[in-house]
């Protein structure tokens, strides 16, 4: 059969781009040599050159990249693409459709090898009658892509060549079985737990925690919505530590048992006494904060501030002197100051236990001006010049300090300094970055007590290396919801990749109310005016509702850095990095902008999923049956993905 009767003429318009008439097809096919005849030398290519253009079908994606042989699957793509399957199973081509076969699996890796099989074990079986002509259409395209200088030519779209409508779907062969941008592979099912067996392992759990009488430290991973505030209600002698005051007197207020709250810090009357409690806050200086309240509350101008002070120093004291249930808040908890032997954490207080702040060089110079003894001149001297002579993105340990710096809190005083003096002293670590000093110091939780930290987010990793043998897990995490959670994950939705988007973003949005950043309420359509990622503990007034949650939450590096060094992991931050990486977590295979450090890694994502997890436990999908739409890329359990 001549190559003529395979072309009909109402086939020549998928030629366009390829060949400008038929008899210049036919003769490249024929003898592959005739194409240097027809168009020249193939190094001076124009519009008019076999395979130079595709009418606008580009396959960009490959780029000269063949796909790896051992990743494409032939058969995947048979089973989506109908005229590849006929071609596989045996049915007869003509040499156009061979043609725009063979342009497609010359991208794929052994994918020459594959077509020419088929084609010469059903010519054996005789359900075909490939020509040499036909077998030469390989071999042309082969010569053909070595031989253009700084061109190649690219894969037919199968619109061109494919009767099949169904395969029009796809632009080439490769996008059939290329997996979607975002595409999240999940390596294992978690085994989720009904919700009243989850009730009954935590009873039995916080009854055995309630009866031990070591020091260990109890996990329990609660998701949102569980009730853990519930079962403390009744909890009597012990000290409870919740996130913020206004939580405090949340709970206070539905408290069964007998109790007393530690006192929020009051805001008087007098605007320059309120300047100096915050300062004496910010730098750390505690114990002159409370001296100014005493002082203050016997002299005071005004009988209101007088009032004020002497309220917040009997409550004080009085959470000191008794044997009732404390309730406080996490920095008070995590510091130690009441004498239950039991101390329980409603959520987690990682970062009270792993403070990080930062301050510049110009505050620590104001140090080297104090009017103090030498030995603290020294000391400051030291510390100033060896974070001056860091290098930016480097991390050092803080020398130690044997110095008593409550011997100079007048001269800090009168410095003002506007940073946490004592906290930097007694830090552990500092990481400069932009001229900027970021610092960690780590708290040491009670030795002599027992305690609980109940929290859907709190890191057995983290607190594994912090407190060893100590730490025991209660994972009551994978409890099957009753709602919905519907996760986009096409793109990252990181504060970056929302800057230009925002609109796009609005398009896609259909809940009640969305959680996002901080600093894109304004942009981000429906945004919850209180909840903000950072800021989500403890609300519930989203219940049941309709929700959006769009972001990716990524800390900065001084986070990830300082808290990795402070738990004790092992990198070199010269050789820390950020890379577009194919990471396993939690169950997943994904890729995500991520360090090239495992354990970085870890530590990173645990801190995003932190806060997602945060964001959609606030419609209380557990109990509620409504729908949360979550717009990242980092994947959630239980979640359906969405590529779109």
């Amino acid at each position: 059969m001549s190559t003529k009767t395979l072309i009909k003429d109402n086939e020549l318009k998928i030629l366009n781009g390829y060949f400008p008439d038929q008899e210049s097809f036919i003769n490249c096919i024929d003898d592959i040599h005739s194409i240097e005849e027809n168009y020249g030398r193939t190094d001076h290519l124009d519009e008019n050159t076999p395979f130079k253009n595709c009418d606008g079908y580009w396959f960009k994606e490959l780029k000269r990249k063949k796909q790896n042989s051992n990743k494409f699957d032939f058969e995947e793509a048979c089973s989506k693409v109908q005229i590849l399957r006929e071609f596989a199973e045996g049915e007869q081509l003509n040499q156009i459709k061979l043609l725009g076969l063979a342009s497609n699996l010359y991208w794929i890796s052994g994918g020459f090898k594959w077509m020419k099989e088929i084609m010469q074990r059903h010519n054996n079986d005789g359900n075909t009658d490939y020509s040499n002509t036909n077998f030469n259409t390989l071999k042309y395209l082969r010569k053909k892509n070595r031989r253009l200088k700084g061109g190649y030519f690219e894969p037919m779209p199968l619109a061109q060549y494919s009767p099949h409508t169904n395969d029009h779907r796809y632009d080439t062969i490769a996008c059939s079985v290329r997996k979607p941008q975002g595409y999240v592979r999940q390596l294992e099912k978690p085994d989720l737990m009904s919700l009243s067996e989850a009730e009954e392992k935590f009873k039995e759990e916080f009854e055995a925690f309630s009866k031990d009488k070591s020091n260990s430290i109890y996990l329990f991973k609660c998701p949102a919505g569980f009730g853990k505030t519930r079962h403390l209600l009744e909890a009597k002698g012990v000290t409870i530590a919740l996130p913020t005051h206004a939580l405090k007197d949340e709970v206070s207020d539905k408290m069964k048992a007998d109790h007393v709250c530690s006192p929020e810090t009051p805001s008087l009357e007098n605007s320059t006494r309120n300047e100096e409690i915050e300062f004496y806050h910010n730098a750390g200086l505690s114990n002159e904060k409370f001296r100014l309240l005493v002082w203050l509350r016997h002299h005071a101008n005004s009988k209101q501030d007088r009032d004020k002070a002497s309220r917040f120093i009997c409550q004080h004291n009085r959470t000191y002197n008794t044997e009732k249930t404390v309730l406080t808040t996490h920095p008070r908890g995590v510091c130690n100051e009441y004498d239950h032997n039991t101390l329980i954490f409603d959520e987690d207080p990682i970062s009270h236990v792993l403070s990080i702040k930062s301050t510049t060089l110009n505050q620590l110079n104001k140090l080297l001006l104090l009017d103090v003894e030498e030995n603290y001149l020294n000391f400051f001297d030291e510390l100033y010049s060896q974070c001056s002579w860091m290098d930016e993105k480097s991390i050092k340990k803080i020398p130690d300090c044997k110095l008593e710096l409550s011997d100079i809190e007048e001269e800090l005083i009168e410095s003002k300094v506007s940073f946490d003096v004592v906290g930097f002293i007694n830090a552990d670590y500092v990481y400069k970055n932009e001229g900027e000093l970021h610092y960690i110091s780590r708290k040491e939780l009670p030795q002599d007590k027992k305690i609980a930290i109940m929290s859907a987010t709190c890191s057995p990793m983290i607190y594994k290396k912090l407190y060893g043998e100590r730490v025991k897990v209660v994972d009551l995490s994978n409890i099957e919801i009753t709602g919905n959670i519907i996760q986009h994950t096409k793109k990252s939705y990181s504060k970056t990749s929302l800057e230009g988007s925002i609109e796009e973003a609005n398009d896609k949005l259909t809940g009640d109310a969305a959680i996002t950043f901080k600093g894109k309420k304004e942009d981000i359509s429906k945004a919850d005016d209180l909840m903000h990622f950072g800021n989500l503990r403890g609300h519930d007034y989203l219940k049941g509702f309709n929700l959006d949650v769009i972001g990716t939450p990524h800390k900065t590096n001084a986070l990830y850095l300082l808290r990795a060094k402070a738990i004790g992991i092992d990198f070199d931050e010269t050789e820390v990095n950020f890379e577009y990486n194919l990471v396993r977590y939690n169950g997943f295979e994904f890729k995500f902008n991520s360090f090239n450090h495992p354990e970085l890694t870890q530590l990173q994502l645990q801190c995003i999923e932190a806060d997602l997890i945060q964001a959609v436990g606030r419609a209380r999908l557990l109990r509620e049956d409504s729908t949360v739409n979550v717009y990242s890329n980092l994947p959630l359990n239980q979640a359906e993905f969405r590529y779109n």
